[in-house]
């Protein structure tokens, strides 16, 4: 009530209590106008007049005007109103920064914008057309206008200021030589951009900008271009190459329509002794060459390419042997090429991992399995018509293969690709990336030093992608175990920054889906989350079939971030007295234990050692992790403003160590390389900027792997 608010000197609110406060009110008024109530009931925090209010990580008053907490809070009657943020503006989008201080003066001076629209005129409008606009087209005016507003309301308090408070902070740039699979991985990409922009560029101009990752309309092409291009910096993966379905046929009449240009440009019946037929078989084995996804060496030196260009002389060659200017064969010296008809020769390919193949496979299975499992109505799901399904796979399998011979692929099939086979025999395997090996080094030397001291190891791993956080997360999980690594992107955020700032994890143990001591979940969970998937085993001995319940994560192959679909085959190890059994089955169901927490059952409070916290995008503000000593920021990270965000997370007034430790890790040769090179005040369009510049990255022998820039 009003009354018990008063009798305290502080009232703190957290954002979802004023959501839920104004959306009570709302419900008031609908209920009010229903019963025609001419006076709906208001909120406790709206019938009181406070001295101040002080709004913490302001700046998500301004990003979430529109939003219900913003409104109510807006809307509270105050003598003086205060804003409290550390995170600074993005500095990449003038515009929406603008509106983020417009919507932050309205709350701070909501009478003067009321005032201003009682005398008829929009108070927003004046904004913008006095600072606002000013201000994205960089006019000193307008510049100026802000300065002066700013002055007269803000106290600001920089790092330099406080320096005396502050640990001390080291920074450093530490270069790694990618591993072989992420070099391939990355040239392959690199592959794709620089035949895009060099296809695009030549000859009619018009239609090859139509397709260019350099047109603004195709933005989202390109910003998945680099989002992949970032993430083989950081592992990388197999890859596939897919073809087009008639890319054979096309690709050979392409050829024989070049060589007859030619022979009519040349007015020569014989083409100087040139066979076209043994051209075109040259041409027809390019390409299955490439649907095979073969690791292609060029004349220059480049090596485990799969993507290359096919020349009309029948020979192939990389994207960097070439040029707008420059169109001879790098074998022969057969030139310049014809380049409409050049560009044309060219198959159509694109490049995926292999890892979301097998997922689309699996996806495909699942609805063989879920057609044959309605067939099934009393009977038990392992009977003879689930074998009926087995078989249907492999008949879908084969049918597939047939249509890859034929260029015809069925409506169930994946795109057209000679090594399907391969994508179905293959499991994604893990492998470790340079700089999760870094990493990994890195923390056991910290644990060797601390070794029998009573101070803790404690790190922080960054990264704006939740896939580079998997993948690194998975290897440290494997090395230190899962009880030393926390994860703060999940749906379990407080538990696992609990865990690594105070060593201490709360849990309660489900005893109806694990063996022998149970499965323990977080306290906070009502009920068990461990996922559960329900297997059919073959019997190689009687022909017959098991159902299985077995747990996600002692499965083979377990990582951070998997999804197990229906259909997919898994397989496990089965302990038996004192032999190990290799078994493995089809997934037929995915589910969770879901068994409901028991209610007179305590918390089990166990101490941990956590000595390493993933971090991303979220978590980037408004945390406290004075205790951290050591920073790594996995991927580099564009936006200089959000950088030193995470950085701050560390080094802050408060911190518990002598010296906070910064290390930026780059692959060598890549594109983030190149932007670390950037200025602070990076270019409106970085990407294009950046896909410009791409290189391939060369094998450099006889260097070390690791080069460190202070």
């Amino acid at each position: 009530s009003p009354e018990e608010l008063r009798r305290n000197l502080i009232v703190v609110v957290s954002y979802r209590r004023l959501t839920l406060e104004a959306m009570r009110e709302k419900r008031e008024k609908q209920k009010a106008h229903s019963s025609f109530v001419s006076k709906p009931a208001l909120s406790s925090l709206r019938r009181i007049v406070f001295t101040r209010i002080v709004v913490d990580e302001g700046h998500t008053v301004g990003r979430s005007i529109r939003t219900e907490h913003a409104h109510f809070l807006s809307s509270l009657n105050a003598g003086s109103r205060w804003i409290l943020t550390g995170t600074p503006v993005a500095l990449s989008k003038p515009r929406e920064d603008v509106k983020v201080l417009e919507a932050m003066l309205k709350f701070l001076h909501p009478t003067l914008f009321s005032a201003t629209a009682a005398a008829g005129r929009d108070s927003s409008d004046i904004f913008r057309r006095l600072v606002g606009n000013p201000v994205v087209r960089g006019c000193c005016g307008g510049m100026r206008r802000a300065s002066d507003t700013l002055a007269r309301i803000m106290l600001q308090h920089t790092k330099k200021e406080v320096g005396r408070l502050l640990p001390r902070l080291s920074r450093k740039t530490v270069l790694l030589q990618p591993s072989p699979i992420e070099r391939s991985t990355y040239n392959t990409l690199v592959s794709v951009v620089q035949m895009n922009l060099l296809t695009t560029s030549i000859g009619d101009s018009n239609e090859g900008w139509g397709v260019s990752l350099l047109n603004p309309k195709n933005r989202k092409m390109m910003l998945e271009t680099m989002l992949n291009l970032r993430l083989s910096c950081v592992g990388g993966g197999p890859q596939i190459v897919e073809l087009e379905p008639m890319a054979t046929q096309e690709v050979a009449n392409e050829m024989r329509r070049y060589w007859e240009a030619h022979q009519m440009k040349k007015e020569n019946l014989a083409l100087n002794g040139i066979d076209v037929e043994h051209k075109v078989a040259k041409a027809v084995k390019f390409v299955q060459e490439l649907g095979e996804s073969k690791p292609f060496s060029c004349v220059c030196g480049m090596e485990g390419l799969l993507l290359r260009y096919l020349g009309p002389c029948g020979h192939a060659f990389c994207a960097e042997c070439v040029t707008a200017t420059n169109l001879h064969c790098p074998w022969c010296k057969f030139g310049p090429f014809d380049a409409d008809r050049w560009a044309f020769l060219q198959p159509g390919t694109k490049v995926h991992w292999m890892e979301t193949l097998t997922e689309r496979l699996h996806k495909i299975r699942g609805r063989a399995v879920t057609t044959q499992q309605r067939r099934l109505s009393t009977s038990p799901i392992f009977r003879e018509d689930f074998r009926e399904g087995e078989k249907y796979h492999g008949q879908s399998h084969r049918q597939e293969n047939a249509c890859a011979d034929s260029r015809k692929p069925s409506s169930l099939s994946l795109p057209f690709m000679a090594n399907r086979a391969v994508i179905e025999d293959s499991t994604y395997m893990l492998e470790l990336s340079q700089k999760a090996h870094y990493v990994i080094q890195e923390i056991k030397a910290l644990l060797a030093r601390r070794k029998g001291k009573s101070i803790s190891t404690k790190c922080l791993i960054y990264s704006s992608m939740r896939k580079c956080l998997d993948l690194v997360g998975t290897s440290l999980i494997h090395t230190f175990g899962k009880n030393a690594v926390g994860e703060f992107y999940s749906s379990r955020n407080q538990l696992e920054l609990r865990k690594f700032t105070h060593d201490e994890v709360l849990t309660w143990r489900c005893d109806k889906c694990g063996a022998g001591d149970g499965f323990e979940n977080d306290w906070s969970s009502d009920c068990c989350q461990r996922e559960l998937v329900h297997i059919i085993t073959d019997d190689g001995r009687n022909g017959s079939t098991a159902h299985t319940v077995m747990p996600k994560d002692v499965l083979d192959g377990d990582f951070l971030g998997r999804v197990i679909s229906i259909g997919q085959r898994v397989s496990w190890s089965s302990r038996l007295g004192d032999q190990t059994e290799a078994r493995e089955g089809t997934v037929v169901k995915a589910r969770r234990c879901s068994v409901r927490r028991p209610r007179n059952v305590l918390p089990i409070r166990q101490k941990v050692r956590c000595h390493v916290l993933l971090l991303t995008r979220e978590g980037s503000h408004g945390l406290d992790l004075s205790m951290v000593e050591r920073v790594f920021l996995i991927d580099k990270i564009w936006n200089p403003a959000e950088e030193e965000q995470v950085i701050a997370r560390a080094w802050r007034i408060g911190s518990k160590r002598a010296e906070v430790r910064v290390e930026q890790l780059l692959l060598k040769g890549t594109l983030e390389e190149m932007v670390h090179a950037m200025p602070s005040a990076r270019p409106s369009n970085i990407s294009a900027e950046v896909m410009k510049g791409l290189r391939y990255i060369r094998p450099e022998r006889g260097r070390s792997k690791r080069e460190t820039r202070r």
